[in-house]
């Protein structure tokens, strides 16, 4: 499997922080820096001077632009590792290198369990997406809440995570640990209440762990959920899954029958009840078996 690095130099998905001089990951200063940083990384490259300042200074633009953004630029680097942040021909980007941000980061290991997944290999899947959403450190975008950067990076990391959830939930039911399948399928299923593809994972994962009359039932509840609120059915993947799961109840069912009267016919006959007793009075037996009558005895025998 391809290698990634052990950690991001850039980390965005929960407070923003920074390779420092010293290796370590250090907050930049200001929240201005640190907007420039979240710009930068949701980039995935190269931003202009223009669109860096629509990101930094939204509708409020400084009078000198371009001498105030080199400015902020300077001050970031000037806490950050060398060659962070770099200088290109119409702006600014981070030199990080692939995978160099845990928001890139997450993404490779989104790429790396979903193509675990499609070869086959489930339980390399849920290390690699288990490994993906690890990388979050709180809420990305708190920092900048209210701005369009924080909305912008809290929106993208959100579908991002949800995508590794559903990833794993996939993984781990087919790894035989419905447990996490089941536990990321409830909070991805808050999040979208209507969703098929996630109704039916879970229904499987019901199924797989034994739990087969809570798999029906959600069929029905989600079946309920739709023509109440959308006016619709389940889709044909649904219906057929359902069936399936019912027709294997009733052939469950059947055997279980079957069992029963196979077990009943071979269970043996209840056996006779004897009467074990004396045929004649216990003092009687008693008497015979105790009274000693000699013979009579003739000594010595007659000539």
């Amino acid at each position: 499997m391809e290698s990634t690095p052990s950690g991001p130099r850039v980390a965005v998905l929960g407070p923003v922080l920074v390779e420092d001089r010293t290796g370590a990951l250090a907050e930049p200063s200001g929240t201005r820096g640190k907007s420039l940083i979240v710009a930068l990384a949701l980039a995935r490259g190269g931003r202009s001077v223009p669109a860096l300042v629509e990101d930094l200074w939204d509708d409020a633009p400084p009078r000198q632009e371009r001498a105030a953004l080199q400015t902020l630029v300077s001050r970031v680097r000037t806490s950050s590792a060398d060659g962070i942040l770099e200088s290109t021909p119409s702006g600014y980007a981070l030199t990080v290198g692939a995978h160099g941000t845990d928001l890139d980061l997450a993404a490779h290991r989104l790429e790396l369990a979903r193509s675990a997944l499609a070869a086959g290999a489930p339980a390399d899947a849920l290390r690699e997406a288990a490994s993906g959403l690890a990388l979050w450190r709180g809420e990305p975008g708190l920092e900048l809440a209210g701005s369009r950067l924080g909305e912008e990076l809290a929106r993208t990391a959100a579908e991002l995570r949800t995508e590794l959830l559903v990833v794993r939930a996939r993984a781990a039911r087919e790894s035989g640990d419905t447990a996490t399948a089941l536990a990321d399928l409830r909070e991805l299923l808050r999040l979208r209440p209507l969703d098929e593809s996630l109704h039916a994972e879970q229904i499987r994962a019901l199924a797989d762990a034994g739990r087969r009359s809570d798999a029906l039932l959600a069929f029905a509840d989600l079946k309920d959920a739709l023509r109440d609120r959308l006016g619709t059915r389940p889709g044909a993947e649904l219906v057929a899954l359902n069936a399936r799961l019912l027709a294997e109840e009733d052939q469950r069912e059947e055997d279980q029958r079957d069992n029963e009267r196979e077990t009943a016919d071979q269970e043996p006959a209840s056996p006779r009840r004897v009467r074990i007793g004396l045929r004649t009075a216990p003092n009687a037996c008693s008497a015979a078996s105790t009274t000693w009558r000699p013979w009579r005895t003739w000594w010595p025998p007659p000539a």
